[in-house]
């Protein structure tokens, strides 16, 4: 199984370099070639203990960076979106990141024959997933649950504890509208973990209010 994340920051390289200590086949990409270049020496763009050790044994083990988001749409049975959502003057946050990145995965599925599951790991407000699958639907002319997936899993992480929050959640909340995609998250999840961690499952929206 190849999982994609989309999105090097905070949360997704941390992700990404758990996966890759897992031996789990990762591809991180991010669309800012200095992090990109960055990354790939095994230097995080940010400080966070213990990550700079991991990032570097994921490197050795499983973890590819790119740039090509064609190939993480083709490749990846699961790709996980971890884009930022930064919080605007007025204290709304701002998904303009997040659109612009499904926009760019649902044009690159429209030419797939690939079915993958989209994970929304970024933060975001209620309903956001029904504009994204609009999005989805619309530029790739492909259905949810025949098409691709989608699934909304938010992240709980801690500054200065990014590592052990990845490595031990207390919990993982898994929503979506479709049966399918949440049996096979938990299935990766479960792999992941090894059946350790409890699930609250529910409906996309239940989820991204969770958050």
């Amino acid at each position: 199984m190849n999982i994609g994340i989309i999105g090097a920051g905070f949360v997704g390289l941390t992700f990404a370099a758990v996966l890759g200590s897992k031996n789990i086949n990762t591809i991180l990409l991010d669309s800012d070639l200095k992090k990109i270049k960055q990354i790939e020496r095994g230097i995080i763009p940010f400080y966070e203990p213990k990550l700079g050790t991991l990032l570097q044994k994921s490197l050795k083990k499983s973890l590819k960076i790119s740039t090509d988001l064609d190939y993480v749409v083709n490749q990846c049975e699961i790709i996980f979106v971890t884009v930022g959502t930064p919080t605007r003057s007025d204290g709304k946050i701002n998904l303009k990141n997040i659109e612009l990145v499904i926009k760019e995965i649902s044009l690159s599925l429209s030419k797939s024959k690939n079915i993958p599951i989209i994970v929304i790991k970024s933060t975001v407000i209620p309903k956001t997933s029904e504009t994204i699958r609009k999005i989805l639907e619309r530029n790739s002319k492909k259905k949810e649950g025949e098409g691709f997936g989608l699934v909304v899993n938010p992240e709980f992480l801690s500054e200065g504890k990014a590592v052990d929050d990845t490595l031990n959640p207390h919990i993982i909340v898994i929503g979506s509208n479709e049966k399918r995609s949440i049996n096979k998250i938990k299935k990766f999840y479960n792999k992941l973990y090894k059946n350790k961690i409890p699930y609250f499952i529910t409906n996309s929206q239940t989820a991204e209010m969770i958050k």
